[in-house]
């Protein structure tokens, strides 16, 4: 079914296929054992979003010189990762960080 829908849209590609995948949610579920098919910790509804759970994975804990850093504490994946790491450098450096970062900003 993929690959009908592929090379009828693109049907140079035909010859250039050596394999294919499809993955579900099932999939993930079955594979990783993950609930309801999530293959990151918390769930992604709009209860990750509420103010409760935002204070709870604010990245400065109640615990001094314990930062929380890592790809499900702001958003999921590399992109969140990152922005997480960003985020704990500005929070452990204060202001020196911040200038930097935006100082690197303006070279891109």
């Amino acid at each position: 079914l993929l690959e009908s829908f592929l090379f009828r849209f693109f049907p140079k590609t035909k010859n250039n296929i050596k394999h294919t995948v499809l993955a579900t949610p099932l999939t993930t579920e079955f594979y990783l054992n993950a609930q309801d098919g999530a293959s990151y910790g918390l769930n992604h509804d709009l209860n990750r979003f509420s103010k409760s759970a935002q204070l709870a994975l604010h990245t400065q804990t109640h615990i001094p010189r314990l930062y929380l850093v890592g790809q499900d504490h702001l958003c999921v994946g590399i992109v969140g990762a990152l922005m997480s790491g960003v985020l704990a450098t500005l929070c452990i450096s204060k202001i020196a960080a911040i200038r930097a970062f935006l100082e690197a900003m303006l070279v891109y």
